[in-house]
């Protein structure tokens, strides 16, 4: 009886010691659980601070762009309007021209019905004559000014044109990349 007794000890002993090494381990796993959910809190908060920084440079970065591209649509809006400006500018100019030709191409031909006229006076020293000849210069030299004016501005027109149309091109290269 003894025997049993001390083995019943023996056993008492053992189960109260595993007893304690269960507790023990238990604690160590407890306080490692806490330790490891504490390091993934953590991260998951710098991971979060880093996400809405990330997410606020990419909300700045948009709003920038949308006001350039506001601005580069307003600068294109003008620009298109002064090249429509200047598209009708050159219309009338051409259509000036047009006009100036005509009546040079007319007065030409008064010119030349009247010379022939003239041609048949017995005496080309005559001052009627000589007054004309004058007069007719005159008119000559007026409506050469009024083609060489009209000249001056149609090329200048047409320069101003091939300068918007050069200034539209990237806009026109933007806008066709941008919708595509």
């Amino acid at each position: 009886m003894q025997l049993a007794d001390e083995v019943d000890d023996r056993h008492s002993a053992m189960e109260h010691l595993n007893q304690s090494k269960i507790k023990d381990l238990e604690q160590a796993y407890r306080e490692r659980v806490a330790m490891m959910r504490s390091e993934v809190e953590m991260e998951r908060e710098l991971f979060m601070q880093h996400m809405n920084g990330q997410r606020s440079k990419l909300e700045s970065d948009v709003e920038s762009l949308q006001m350039e591209e506001v601005h580069l649509r307003d600068k294109l809006t003008l620009s298109m309007k002064e090249n429509s400006r200047l598209q009708k500018e050159m219309i009338e100019m051409v259509e000036k021209v047009s006009e100036s030709e005509s009546l040079v191409s007319k007065l030409q031909s008064d010119l030349d019905f009247l010379l022939m006229d003239k041609l048949t006076v017995p005496d080309p020293h005559s001052a009627e004559l000589i007054n004309q000849k004058e007069r007719f210069a005159e008119i000559i030299q007026e409506y050469e000014l009024q083609c060489r004016f009209s000249f001056w501005t149609t090329n200048w027109c047409a320069r101003k044109i091939s300068v918007q149309d050069m200034s539209l091109e990237p806009f026109q290269a933007q806008k066709s990349t941008a919708s595509c």
